[in-house]
């Protein structure tokens, strides 16, 4: 029985011993984590190390025993020092012959193979395809790496391994390693385009995982590429509201970061780049794009680098984007070597893209630099007939030997599948069709649209953007699916009503025009079509986009006006903060103090979209038949509109006339003109008199023959004409274009506001501004110009009769009332208080000025913020009150320049109608379906319902006379169209030429 129990015992240590090695072998396999032949040499290494660790702990446990039992020894006088000396010696060399052989023979097999290991992990090897741009290898690796990291849970059995991945050190490190292939699997992911994965999870998961409490010390650093990665998805799909949550996180990681850091500083830069450019706000874009680069270059980074080339290829993209071929070609060139060097990743398929996109732009356009052309040994041989080409052709077949490289490239590095390759195939596309080789660019959209088709559902705006174009490909050969037409409409709509809810007021604005493009596609199919189903779709797509954001804009600030104080306090606090960035130079600490204004702002923003009481402005809730039905006998509605036509040359556009009628069963299209013919007409030269004599008189029948002569078979003698500009219509005055007619013509920002007309005479109290103090003396001029002479204005002596013969007629009803401001009573300080009064007309008979050149005169430009401003449109038009010429005033709020933008911030929600007795006050930047951005967007922004503008620089007596009487006929009943009308005419027969009498026109 003994020996059984012996044997049993032995059997026992024995199996105890061996489930302790391999407990060991467990734990080893547990750290190293092999992957591939190097990590299983790692893994060996760690096992002999982790044996190495426990032969000198049992050689310690040991001997120390032996020790002890020698020392006993020793009392006992059973042995001597010399004994216990030499077993000193035995253990101290076993342990030192061990420590030796692991550290320096073992150590550096250790050292090695561990980083072997990791440099051919899959996590690393990803890493390495993505450089490569190979992103279907990539993504094998990953998703391998990051299943791999999902299942490391350890059972009790290894209880060694158990306890070591109880520890904090090992949960660590597990995290992190979870952490890098989760992100590793996402960043894949979101490279596959026809992939219905995103990879959005995944990188949620990553900020769940860098959100740990044992990742507080590398927490910021974590979070970074994860939240900038779900921002460029959700810009990427438009969806802003969770774009901009993902930004504001951002913006406060990085703001912890220290500023000093270039790589801090471009990141953030380029970071509001992209947001921008999402947006449509592309002017900013660029220039962050340009302070990005210039941070770069000016520290000690490595001016070979990818991240180098990345910032010459965005900032060359900008140039080009702006028509400064020079600036795009030398950037391009810098550029040149270093993509060269790197022609097997993905930085070298960008420097494709950009190149070839500078080379047919620049041949279109006629300008390029022949230093891009590519001018190797074996291109001369093959290409010798090429030396007889022009430069524009060398430069077309330079762009699509560049197209053709990177479709190649991109299949080659990143797979057939990625979202490179997919838009390399799309950029081929466009060249063919724009050269007018269809046949050929169908064939690489529908080969892209076909990699698309999986992940329609993931990326349904990008799929119709390139169907869009597909389509446009597809007329040139065949007739088009207009029910998949129809659906890109309603995407773009849909788009619309989504994000409007969490744009700022000016993001509406460069969004709406931005996504107007995609829209004026749309149209032109329908355009093309000519049925009475597509013209009804066109009218109610012209009508919904036009003035979109403004009418936006108005409705918020009309729900504002009657809010709560604390709303009204908010938000008049916001108006201010985004006028003093306007005013600022351009800086980093702006840059993020800008953006912090706009949380505030969409915040307030989201919670009036939210409160029941709002009514949004609402696209296609008034279509083409409301329009017609709230038509009278005789009237018709013209909504002209214009289309760009992309050819061989640069882009121009055909105007077309939509026409309504009370008893229209559809809407009729009326090609009109293209606009180069009309621009030839308007740009005349010499001075106002000289170009309105022109372009109304000496030229009059072909610019009548242009915008009237095909609309007027459907007008009767009589008929009231409501008008709706468009382009540069916006600069045509109409009542000289039809001097000759005796049609009532009127004009409205967008014709859906004859649904919601009132012609009703109810102004009765009025606010008069001449005869102003401008703090100089001189002469009367002839023109109330907006032009300086000697950075001065001179006083406008006709302006002070007619202020005070206006006051006349208005004393002459005992129901209306006047208030005149006059010399330096006519100032700033007096114009602001009207902000939010019962005031029924404001008159401002003075200086306007406005500057279409993005280029202040030298007074203005000094006066504003000593010339330190973000040029915005508001900015660049305005009128002069009392002390304009006072360059000593620092008070922006009563310097006497009041800009459009100052206007926007005010409250003339009760006025009826603001007369601008000035010049060129109907003027300003035309943007898009958005209209003029100057003094009558400003007062529309403000509340007033109609203005009185003027065209050009009007003469200073007869405008005098003009006013005097349209205040006559408008106070004896006259409506407010007619009254202007009737006062005109009178003008004209004393003084015949446009100049004097045709300058202002009503807008409501």
């Amino acid at each position: 029985m003994k020996k059984i129990f012996e044997k049993l015992l032995s059997y026992f240590i024995l199996a105890i011993i061996l489930y302790f090695i391999l407990s060991l072998i467990h734990l080893s396999w547990y750290i190293a984590n092999p992957e591939g032949f190097f990590g299983f040499t790692y893994f060996i290494e760690v096992v002999r190390a982790v044996l190495s660790i426990l032969l000198v702990l049992l050689i310690l446990v040991f001997g120390g025993w032996a020790l002890i039992a020698s020392l006993l020894s020793l009392i006992k006088r059973k042995s001597s020092i010399k004994d216990l000396l030499k077993l000193i010696g035995i253990i101290g060399l076993l342990v030192v012959i061990i420590i030796f052989n692991s550290v320096w023979a073992g150590g550096l097999s250790y050292i090695f193979t561990s980083e072997l290991s990791e440099k051919y992990s899959l996590i690393n090897k990803t890493e390495e395809y993505l450089y490569d741009g190979e992103i279907e290898k990539a993504l094998k690796l990953a998703s391998k790496s990051y299943e791999k990291e999902q299942d490391r849970n350890i059972g009790w059995f290894f209880i060694l391994t158990k306890l070591y991945s109880k520890t904090n050190y090992d949960k660590k490190e597990k995290l992190l390693s979870r952490y890098s292939s989760t992100l590793n699997y996402g960043y894949c992911l979101k490279g596959i385009v026809s992939n219905s994965d995103t990879g959005e999870g995944k990188f949620k998961e990553a900020i769940t995982i860098a959100n740990s409490n044992l990742l507080n010390e590398e927490r910021n650093e974590l979070l970074i590429f994860p939240l900038l990665s779900l921002s460029e998805i959700n810009l990427s799909s438009e969806r802003f509201k969770a774009a901009d949550e993902y930004f504001k996180k951002l913006s406060s990681l990085q703001k912890q970061s220290q500023p000093e850091d270039a790589y801090y500083l471009i990141n953030t830069y380029m970071l509001f780049s992209a947001k921008a450019s999402a947006i449509g706000d592309f002017t900013k874009s660029i220039k962050l794009q340009n302070e990005a680069l210039n941070i770069y270059e000016e520290s000690d980074l490595s001016k070979t680098s990818k991240n180098y080339l990345s910032l010459l290829l965005a900032v060359s993209l900008g140039e080009l984007y702006n028509e400064n071929f020079t600036n795009a070609a030398n950037l391009l060139i810098k550029s040149q070597p270093i993509a060269e060097d790197k022609d097997d990743t993905s930085a070298y398929l960008d420097y494709l893209s950009i190149k070839g996109n500078y080379c047919f732009l620049s041949a279109i356009n006629g300008k390029g630099d022949e230093r891009l052309l590519e001018k190797s040994f074996w291109k001369k041989i093959t290409n010798s007939s090429s030396e007889k080409l022009s430069l524009k052709n060398k430069l077309l077949n330079q762009a699509e030997d560049c197209f053709n490289e990177l479709v190649e490239k991109s299949k080659d590095l990143s797979g057939r599948h990625s979202g490179i390759h997919v838009n390399a195939l799309i950029t081929l596309a466009n060249y063919y069709y724009l050269t007018s080789q269809f046949v050929k660019a169908k064939s690489n959209f529908d080969i892209a649209l076909s990699m698309l088709e999986n992940s329609k559902k993931e990326n349904e705006d990008f799929y119709y953007q390139i169907y869009l174009k597909s389509l446009l490909n597809e007329r040139q050969l065949t007739d088009v699916n207009i029910n998949k037409l129809n659906k890109i409409e309603s995407l773009l709509f849909e788009k619309l009503n989504t994000n409007y809810a969490v744009l700022t007021e000016e993001e509406k604005e460069t969004y709406t025009i931005s996504l107007q493009k995609y829209l004026n596609l749309v149209n032109d199919f329908y355009v093309k079509e000519d049925s009475e189903v597509s013209r009804k779709r066109l009218y109610n797509n012209i009508t919904s986009i036009k003035s979109m954001a403004l009418s936006s804009n108005i409705a918020i600030r009309s729900y504002i006006k009657d809010a709560e104080d604390s709303i009204k306090s908010s938000y008049n606090q916001i108006l201010n903060q985004k006028k003093q960035f306007k005013m600022k130079s351009f800086g980093f600490e702006n840059l993020q103090e800008s953006e912090e204004l706009k949380v505030k702002e969409k915040t307030l923003l989201e919670n009036i979209y939210n409160d029941p009481k709002f009514k949004s402005h609402k696209p296609k809730s008034i279509d083409w038949k409301n329009i017609k039905n709230a038509l009278k006998p005789g009237e018709v509605a013209i909504e002209f509109i214009n289309l760009p036509q992309n050819h061989n040359k640069k882009p121009n556009s055909e105007y077309y006339a939509l026409l309504i009628g009370l008893n229209y069963s559809s809407p009729k299209l009326i090609k009109l003109f293209n606009e180069n013919d009309l621009k030839g007409l308007l740009n005349t030269n010499g001075n106002t008199q000289t170009r309105v004599n022109s372009i109304y008189n000496l030229n009059h029948k072909k610019l009548y023959s242009l915008v009237f002569s095909p609309i007027e078979n459907f007008l009767e003698d009589n008929s009231v004409i409501y008008i709706s500009k468009s382009g540069l219509l916006h600069n045509i005055s109409f009542s000289a274009l039809t001097k000759d007619k005796l049609w009532d013509i009127r004009i409205l920002q967008n014709t859906n506001h004859i649904t919601e007309r009132d012609e009703l005479n109810t102004s009765n109290k009025a606010v008069l501004f001449g005869g102003i103090d401008y703090n100089i003396e001189s002469d009367s001029i002839k023109e109330r110009t907006g032009n300086l002479l000697n950075n001065k204005y001179k006083s406008l002596n006709y302006t002070l009769s007619e202020v005070n013969n206006i006051a006349s007629l208005f004393m002459k009803d005992t129901n209306k009332t006047s208030i005149t401001y006059t010399k330096t009573m006519a100032s700033e300080t007096s114009f602001r208080k009207l902000s939010g009064s019962e005031t029924d007309i404001i008159h401002l008979a003075t200086h306007g000025y406005y500057n279409g050149n993005n280029k202040f005169n030298s007074f203005i430009y000094s006066n504003i913020n000593n010339g330190q401003f973000e040029s915005s449109p508001l900015l660049r038009s305005g009128i002069l009150l009392a002390g304009a010429n006072n360059s000593s005033y620092s008070n922006t709020n009563n310097d006497g320049i009041m800009t459009s933008l100052e206007i926007s911030e005010m409250d003339f929600s009760k006025v009826d109608l603001v007369v601008l007795s000035a010049c060129e006050t109907g003027l300003g930047d035309v943007l898009g379906s958005e209209g003029v951005f100057g003094l009558q967007r400003a007062f529309k922004l403000a509340g007033a319902k109609s203005l009185i503008v003027s065209l050009w620089q009007v003469p200073d007596e007869q405008t005098s006379e003009l006013m005097l009487k349209f205040y006559a006929y408008y106070l004896n009943g006259n409506s407010k169209t007619q009254a202007l009308r009737n006062a005109q005419n009178d003008i004209k027969m004393n003084y015949p030429n446009p100049y004097f009498w045709a300058g202002f026109e009503l807008i409501e």
